[in-house]
């Protein structure tokens, strides 16, 4: 099923679901109290917006996000559309870079013991030469993303559960002399045994297999089978920890390995490699009052490469933050991320970077302070400082941005 058609069937019954449900009301009244709309202005100053390593290029963005949502929830059914757009405007560069998300979902539960859900995500972003990060790559491309995801729970009883999630996702970039570094569609099938202790501890145990096909570059095709068990508990108030720990199989095909030999002479054929990793991620996060969130996390997988050079790669990634009411209406949030991308030479499909292994550390500060100014109004300064040092040529950079922004909601 199509994005559109997906979200057109699912506003069509929100529309009607509406007009239906309470007579005392006319349909368009029932419309405006299930409808959110938000405008948003922003101001930005980018000292490097090409994320270069030299001939850094500053220039100032005017940037307009809009966002409307819809929302309807029912005795068993609830249902939510979200429409977002952002302009942004390039004023040295004189580029105007649109990108729209609509995002969809809904869930069932008038089964017994049964919940039911699917959801849809469709996000496309203009053609542009404004560099942006493309997870291990730098990158100055448009893209269209899709994925759609279903899912269904059964309880067992008050402890027990199982789920069955699958997931189709396809991301496509722009410009077509590139499509075979990163086209790429996935097939995700997971199933889950979720257990309830005593409060406060949860835990769970599950399968993933996962299919990843490159469109015009089958080197890098993949498929990877996946082991994994965690928890969440609740160990103090207002603290919550929780980790989880995977075996991943991963296997992809390499038509550069040496199959045999002919008169001493080194044939190349296809074969298939094989990268077996431990994936694991532990985290906390407190809420110790209403004024004051606190959250960490580390995690460790593999990744989809969107080089030619390799077909995935490792990520170790750090991540910490901090929410605090300086007052009822004025608000600081502090985070923290970085990245530490590992390719292995073993994972390398072609001799692009000569088949060694590389590394990646990615940075990311970001500080924002929120004042509330009525129920209908906020107001936001923001600074955002990012590095990237790897050993790929010419992607070295670092880039800081400081951004104003007011934001209405109606």
């Amino acid at each position: 099923m199509k994005a559109y058609s997906f979200l057109t069937l699912l506003f069509l019954f929100i529309f009607v679901s509406s007009a239906s449900a309470e007579k005392n009301k006319k349909w368009y009244e029932k419309l405006i109290d299930l409808i959110d709309y938000r405008l948003e202005y922003q101001f930005e100053y980018n000292d490097n917006v090409f994320l270069t390593p030299n001939n850094e290029e500053d220039d100032v963005i005017h940037r307009v996000n809009q966002e409307i949502e819809f929302e309807h929830s029912g005795e068993d059914l609830y249902t939510n559309v979200l429409f977002r757009n952002r302009l942004p405007y390039y004023q040295d560069q004189d580029e105007l870079i649109p990108s729209y998300l609509v995002e969809a979902r809904a869930s069932y539960t008038g089964i017994e013991n049964l919940s039911l859900g699917v959801s849809n995500i469709f996000q496309k972003v203009d053609e542009t030469d404004v560099a942006r990060g493309g997870g291990d790559q730098v990158l100055s491309l448009g893209y269209i993303y899709n994925q759609l995801q279903t899912g269904a729970q059964y309880d067992i009883n008050d402890r027990n559960s199982v789920e069955i999630n699958w997931a189709f996702d396809t991301f496509d970039y722009d410009r077509s002399s590139v499509d075979f570094f990163i086209d790429r569609d996935v097939h995700d099938i997971e199933a889950r045994w979720n257990f309830q202790w005593a409060t406060p501890l949860e835990t769970y145990l599950g399968y993933r297999f996962r299919d990843v096909a490159f469109d015009q570059f089958s080197n890098k095709d993949s498929e990877s089978n996946l082991l994994f068990t965690g928890f969440k508990t609740y160990c103090l108030p207002g603290v919550t920890l929780y980790g989880e720990v995977g075996y991943e199989d991963r296997e992809f095909i390499n038509n550069r390995d040496t199959v045999g030999t002919f008169l001493g002479v080194p044939i190349m054929g296809t074969s298939r490699r094989d990268h077996e990793n431990v994936n694991y991620r532990i985290g906390i996060e407190t809420n110790l009052s209403r004024y004051n969130r606190i959250y960490a996390y580390f995690d460790n997988r593999l990744y989809e490469s969107s080089r030619s050079e390799f077909t995935h790669y490792e990520g170790k990634t750090v991540g910490a933050g901090l929410r605090h009411f300086l007052s009822k209406k004025t608000i600081l949030f502090f985070d923290f991320y970085a990245q530490r991308q590992e390719f292995d030479s073993k994972d390398n499909v072609i001799s692009l970077f000569g088949g060694g292994n590389a590394e990646t550390d990615f940075y990311t500060y970001s500080t924002t302070l929120r004042r509330l100014i009525n129920k209908k109004i906020s107001c936001d300064v923001n600074y955002i400082y990012s590095q990237r040092n790897t050993d790929f040529l010419g992607e070295d950079n670092e880039n800081h941005r400081f951004l104003f922004g007011v934001k209405a909601y109606f």
